[in-house]
């Protein structure tokens, strides 16, 4: 009875030390499941601020360029109107020199003719002074 006694002693011992081994192990693997999933969360929290920070630069970079192709429109407006008024003012100019000219032109042929004309009253008044004087005579 005695070495049944002690077996179970040593049998109560053993369990024990290895009910205590288990509990350990089951801490161990416990906390070791809490670090993994605390890191797992710190991960997915890490990735959706980076997905956040890339998505906040894709929009920037979206409205600066926007900005940037408003602007070069702008500046292609601006320099076409100001193309365009220097292109009508060129041809307002050359429009009022071609004016200037052919008045100038026409005044010179009207003198011309005037001239053609008064030459020809004097040739006929000089015609028929001859005519004249030859019926005197």
């Amino acid at each position: 009875a005695e070495v049944w006694r002690q077996a179970e002693g040593k049998l109560a011992a053993a369990s024990e030390e290895y009910a205590g081994k288990l509990a350990e192990e089951s801490r161990v693997y416990a906390v070791a499941r809490k670090d993994a999933a605390d890191r797992l969360g710190a991960s997915e929290a890490r990735i959706a601020e980076v997905a956040q920070e890339l998505e906040a630069k894709v929009v920037k970079v979206t409205q600066e360029s926007e900005a940037k192709v408003a602007e070069m429109r702008k500046q292609a407006a601006a320099e076409l109107a100001e193309v365009s008024q220097e292109a009508a003012a060129k041809l307002a100019e050359e429009s009022k020199e071609s004016q200037a000219l052919l008045a100038e032109v026409r005044g010179q042929s009207e003198k011309r003719l005037a001239e053609m004309r008064k030459a020809e009253e004097e040739g006929a008044r000089a015609l028929l002074a001859k005519k004249e004087e030859g019926v005197r005579l």
